[in-house]
């Protein structure tokens, strides 16, 4: 187990007051492909999903070491700001910018298990039968080999291999036995 001396990685949520924000697909595209354009160059993306209410991803900022909570909140509120206006309704922005928060990840741990939550959302939340199927998770392109945006080397790095990823995954669901991730933490 790695721990990290800095918050290296960051959980960040955006979670709206109201949870009629990202109800429909043409909303929850659009939410991505900014989220997919515009910060790629300054957070790399670990993981994420995006269910009504909330979108919860896993980050590393690109740049420097002296980043706080508070300055990628900051930034993020900022380029939502700037760049969903005139996607999305000024209140929906509001809400979605007045609900972000970032909190620090420090072991490989900690990232592994907000990653099986994460990825587990829309199943815990009855949006889906079955979170692989789920289209607005980084599930499947962590799971694929195929060209990708999403830092996949790093979080598979985290599980230890694809095989590892794929049975923490089915452990967390309750479709296979959950000793696959202690045994890794170990």
């Amino acid at each position: 187990m790695h721990l990290y001396e800095s918050a290296t990685y960051w959980h960040i949520k955006i979670r709206p007051s109201r949870t009629d924000v990202f109800t429909n697909k043409a909303d929850c595209f659009s939410f991505l492909s900014v989220w997919r354009t515009y910060f790629i160059n300054s957070l790399s993306t670990c993981t994420y999903v995006l269910v009504p209410g909330e979108f919860s991803a896993i980050v590393v900022p690109l740049a420097g070491r002296d980043v706080n909570a508070e300055k990628i909140e900051h930034f993020i509120a900022t380029k939502l700001q700037k760049k969903l206006s005139g996607i999305f309704p000024q209140d929906q922005i509001d809400l979605m910018v007045s609900g972000i928060s970032a909190v620090p990840l420090k072991t490989e741990k900690e990232c592994m298990q907000t990653t099986l939550e994460i990825h587990r959302m829309p199943q815990k939340q009855g949006l889906s039968s079955d979170y692989r199927s789920y289209p607005f998770s980084s599930y499947k392109t962590l799971n694929s080999s195929g060209p990708t945006l999403i830092n996949r080397q790093v979080v598979l790095t985290w599980f230890g291999g694809k095989h590892q990823f794929h049975m923490n995954h089915q452990g967390s669901s309750g479709q296979a036995a959950t000793e696959v991730f202690s045994n890794h933490i170990s």
